[in-house]
């Protein structure tokens, strides 16, 4: 179950793809837009539980690292909202 700070902390997103959950996510936090990709394992041929999670900075990508995709969490459509505390650990992530 989801504490009361992971609902009140769920922000709103745009998506383009949606297998299971969303897989291409674009998403302001604090102030930064992130980029969420889940990318399609074609060996597997499967989406692997964890997504590159990527940075915008000006109109070029930057990793910052990944995340397992169970680990983020939805309202309750999975199209809506989600819990941008994940987040944190990226926001001050140094980019090049």
């Amino acid at each position: 179950m989801l504490s009361l700070k992971s609902w009140l902390n769920k922000v709103p997103f745009k998506y383009v793809d949606f297998w299971d959950v969303p897989r291409l996510i674009l998403v302001r936090y604090r102030g930064k837009p992130f980029l969420l990709d889940s990318d399609f394992d074609e060996a597997l041929d499967e989406y692997p539980d964890n997504g590159s999670w990527k940075f915008l900075e000006n109109v070029s990508l930057t990793p910052v690292g990944s995340l397992p995709v169970c680990d983020v969490h939805f309202d309750r459509t999975k199209r809506r909202k989600l819990d941008a505390t994940i987040l944190d650990r990226f926001v001050n992530a140094k980019t090049s």
